[in-house]
This record gives structure tokens, C-alpha cells and sequence, in this order.
């Protein structure tokens, strides 16, 4: 098993018993992982300056909720069982956002780069502001070689 993978297989489970904090910058309450590993290399401050949202709520949320699940390029024989695991960790990732916040209102991504790698990442839907990738952006991407994303929503977003 190529050393890529097993990386990714040691931190999965750091993902799927992550634990969230509620964090509150002006009016907004962002919710982002409590704690870092491996995948999360944000680096995001524990006290949230207000100009770190001068950006928007989303884009502050899914940069500090961005988890890097396998970087490097992915090997064609190797694609179909990464996404499905990838898929599976974002829906785990999901259920737990959608107990710990059953009113809240969420868009999960799987990024698939063959280039790259694969990255997870979340953030809330706050009025006003356009989700990280649009359903539109997400329908065309599944028809690309290179690179796709797969959208988890909450019931309310989706509807």
C-alpha cells in the first residue's frame, strides 16, 4: 500500500471522532473543529479577530474547516476506492455536524484533484452569502476528469 494512503488511513480517526466549538465573531456564530490534526493545517486562531470574517462567514468556515484527507496525485486505479472512502468520511463528517447542530443549516464538500489530492471541507449557509461552490459549479464538475466535488446538505439547504 502506497505510504500516501496509509497516511490518510492513520489520521481517519482524528475525523471521525472530531469534535466542534462554536466561535462568536460580531453577530455570527462559526462553528469550526475544536481541535487540529494532520489535515488541518490552518493554523486558525483560537479568538477570531473581526477582520477575519471581512471576507464573509463562509469563506472564514470553510478555510478553517478545510481537511486535507490525501495530497499528491492519485493514481486512475486508485481513484475509485479513494472517492468512496473520502464520501464515506464526509458523510460520517456529516451525520455528527447535523446531531451536534440539528437546526444548523450545512454544505459539505469532497474535492477531488488528481493532481492534488483530496480535500474535505464545511462551512454553514449564511444569508447573504454564496456557498463555496454552487450547485451549478458542482453538476459541471461531475463531468470533469481532473477534478470534481460532491456536495452533502443539510435538509433545509437542500430543499
Amino acid at each position: 500500500m502506497r505510504k500516501e494512503i496509509q497516511g490518510m488511513l492513520r489520521e481517519l480517526p482524528s475525523l471521525l471522532t472530531m469534535r466542534f466549538q462554536q466561535v462568536r465573531c460580531k453577530d455570527a456564530i462559526l462553528i469550526r473543529a475544536a481541535e487540529e490534526n494532520e489535515l488541518s493545517m490552518t493554523g486558525a486562531p483560537k479568538v477570531i479577530p473581526d477582520a477575519c470574517i471581512a471576507s464573509g462567514c463562509t469563506a472564514y468556515e470553510s478555510f478553517c474547516n478545510h481537511f486535507h484527507l490525501y495530497t499528491g496525485k492519485i493514481k486512475h486505479s486508485e481513484l475509485a476506492m479513494l472517492k468512496e472512502l473520502a464520501l464515506a468520511v464526509e458523510k460520517n463528517l456529516y451525520e455528527k455536524l447535523s446531531m451536534t447542530y440539528p437546526d444548523g443549516n450545512f454544505r459539505l464538500y469532497v474535492e477531488i484533484n488528481v493532481k492534488e489530492g483530496i480535500t474535505l471541507r464545511f462551512h454553514q449557509v449564511w444569508v447573504g452569502e454564496k456557498p463555496v461552490y454552487s450547485d451549478e459549479m458542482i453538476a459541471e464538475s461531475q463531468s470533469g476528469k481532473e477534478f470534481q466535488v460532491f456536495l452533502f446538505a443539510s435538509a433545509s439547504e437542500a430543499a
